[in-house]
C-alpha cells in the first residue's frame, strides 16, 4: 500500500507545472554586457575620429620613440 501511494504522489508530482527557471539569465546577463562595451567603443572612436585624439596618440608615441632611438 506505502509502494501505490509513493507512486501516485510521485506521478502526480511530475504533473504539476513546474516554477520558470533562470536558464537562460545567464546568457541575457553577457548579451547585455557586449552590447553595453560595444555601444561605449563605438562611441570612444566617433569621439576620438572626431577630435583628432588618435593621430595625435600615435605622433607623441612616434616622437618618444625616435628620442628613445637617438
Amino acid at each position: 500500500m506505502f509502494v501505490l501511494l509513493s507512486y501516485l504522489a510521485a506521478r502526480q508530482r511530475a504533473s504539476l507545472p513546474q516554477p520558470p527557471t533562470e536558464d537562460g539569465q545567464s546568457s541575457v546577463e553577457y548579451a547585455f554586457v557586449i552590447l553595453v562595451a560595444a555601444v561605449i567603443g563605438s562611441l570612444a572612436i566617433a569621439w576620438a575620429s572626431k577630435t583628432g585624439a588618435i593621430g595625435d596618440l600615435f605622433d607623441s608615441m612616434m616622437n618618444l620613440a625616435k628620442g628613445k632611438a637617438k
